[in-house]
């Protein structure tokens, strides 16, 4: 038994597999941020007026801002219809249940 690892080294490989995985996606969100602020400069310097580039400034937080609650609407409308559907499924085991009735 001389050859076993001790159990609170085991218990730290979890962690830094973890630990790993949030790096990975840390430097890919840092990336992936640093291309979009390069390509929001490029389009806005295409822009010669200065009333326009202001407008498209704030135009920009607000399609983001549509786009995010269109995605949690139409998630939330998928999660709702899926819990619909668990929640007449188990209704009908448990009347199934209690009334001692087969199902077809």
């Amino acid at each position: 038994m001389g050859s076993m690892l001790p159990v609170h080294v085991i218990m730290f490989l979890p962690a830094i597999v973890v630990g790993m995985f949030g790096g990975v996606l840390g430097a890919t969100f840092t990336v992936l941020n640093m291309r979009i602020v390069k390509h929001r400069s490029f389009i806005i310097s295409l822009v010669h007026r200065s009333t326009t580039k202001k407008f498209l400034r704030m135009l920009e937080p607000i399609v983001i801002m549509v786009r995010a609650a269109f995605a949690f609407i139409t998630t939330q409308s998928v999660v709702a219809e899926k819990s619909r559907d668990t929640r007449h499924y188990y209704s009908e085991m448990l009347f199934c249940i209690k009334s001692k009735k087969v199902p077809n």
